[in-house]
């Protein structure tokens, strides 16, 4: 019998930190091609032609190691606080070495910035050295896909080695707006109502990230855009086996905490707090599937023969 896929191997677990501190090594001790100071050198050098990159000038004035080359841009990034390197911005998220993470939820931190600066980084190189229309003897645009597809393929290692490690705990990396990732932990129940409305798209990934699995603030704005998404639908569950189940919901977002903030509240306390708002979660997700599954019901109704 073939005991590949058993219930030991549906979430299989590693050790993350291990595997962040890896990682780490890599960007220190790796070398990426990036154009940093592009114009203290004669950047037209690293052109061939038009097709062909010359490496060995690429190796001699363009490559850094990671975290180089994200000191060099962090400064611009929005996402930074007031963080001007990358130290800095490990401070701030509370790890004081990132070098050495103290726990799994400073190793995913670390492999989530690292994920997002990668990002920003490639952006950097496409817009603020590439795109300069002020700079008209520096035309860059001709050779932009020679030194994105340079600077993807140095890196694809670190983001295969955080795609692999992510996945083996069981988490997925999510886009969040236009310019961030965040790692959401795989959820079946979500993904089945993702699409329904933009919007509450962000709540639904932000309920699911790391970073907010302690946040009960954020668990209650997330309840609340729930609470408010499923309002104008109340009557559609009258008469129906889901009416008791939305009832639940709505005395729980009305008395615990999350759309008021009067006397008559439930009193509970932070741990009591967000595993209940966690169980409310769970049954708003099964209301929102339950509207959308009468939907795609009408749409295939239609096709019975009248």
């Amino acid at each position: 019998m073939d005991n590949t896929y058993n219930i030991f191997t549906v979430e299989r677990r590693i050790d993350i930190k291990k595997e962040c501190i890896r990682i780490l090594r890599t960007c220190k001790d790796k070398r990426f091609f990036y154009p940093i100071d592009t114009f203290e050198y004669n950047f037209y050098n690293l052109f061939l032609n038009d097709s062909h990159i010359d490496m060995a000038y690429a190796s001699m004035y363009i490559k850094f190691n990671l975290f180089t080359i994200f000191n060099n841009i962090i400064e611009t990034w929005k996402y930074r606080n007031s963080a001007t390197n990358i130290n800095e911005y490990f401070e701030d998220l509370g790890i004081q070495d990132f070098n050495n993470p103290l726990d799994d939820s400073q190793s995913i931190l670390i492999l989530l910035t690292i994920t997002n600066l990668l990002d920003y980084s490639k952006n950097c190189l496409i817009n603020i050295f590439l795109s300069d229309p002020d700079d008209e003897p520096y035309d860059f645009e001709p050779y932009l896909s020679l030194l994105t597809n340079l600077y993807d393929n140095s890196t694809k290692i670190i983001r295969q080695n955080i795609d692999y490690a992510i996945e083996q705990i069981n988490y997925k990396i999510s886009d969040y707006g236009e310019d961030r990732k965040i790692f959401t932990k795989r959820d079946a129940d979500v993904d089945s109502v993702l699409g329904v409305d933009i919007k509450l798209d962000q709540y639904l990934l932000g309920y699911l990230d790391i970073q907010n699995q302690d946040n009960i603030q954020f668990k209650k704005h997330a309840l609340k855009a729930i609470a408010d998404y499923l309002e104008p639908h109340t009557q559609k569950f009258n008469g129906t086996t889901m009416k008791s189940l939305y009832d639940t919901f709505a005395f729980s977002v009305n008395n615990m905490d999350i759309r008021h903030n009067n006397e008559s509240q439930i009193n509970l306390n932070n741990s009591e707090r967000k595993e209940v708002y966690d169980k409310i979660f769970r049954i708003g997700i099964h209301l929102i599937r339950d509207l959308n599954v009468r939907e795609i019901k009408k749409e295939i109704d239609q096709y019975k023969p009248k």
